[in-house]
């Protein structure tokens, strides 16, 4: 479930089978989440800058989909994991 997707990316277990799922959920909701709007997302900003450049294609989909989100109605501390997690991304190379 979204709980357990979201403990995964935290926990940066098995990336390679959840992160294509994670971006999956985001690209139909954005704000994905279970206890909180945006959790998916901001779980994401745990995963090491290192390994999101192992990643380019996830990395860039992350990207494009952070792009998307509206931060007016969200949680201080939702809109800081995401800038946080644009930061370790590095803005699109495209």
């Amino acid at each position: 479930g979204m709980g357990d997707l979201c403990r995964a990316c935290r926990q940066d277990v098995y990336l390679e089978g959840v992160l294509p799922v994670a971006l999956e959920a985001l690209e139909s909701n954005p704000m994905a989440g279970e206890m909180y709007d945006g959790e998916l997302m901001s779980s994401l900003e745990h995963i090491r800058q290192s390994r999101w450049m192992e990643m380019p294609g996830e990395r860039e989909a992350c990207l494009r989909i952070l792009m998307l989100i509206e931060p007016g109605t969200l949680d201080v501390d939702v809109v800081a994991n995401f800038a946080s997690l644009k930061q370790k991304l590095g803005e699109s190379q495209g």
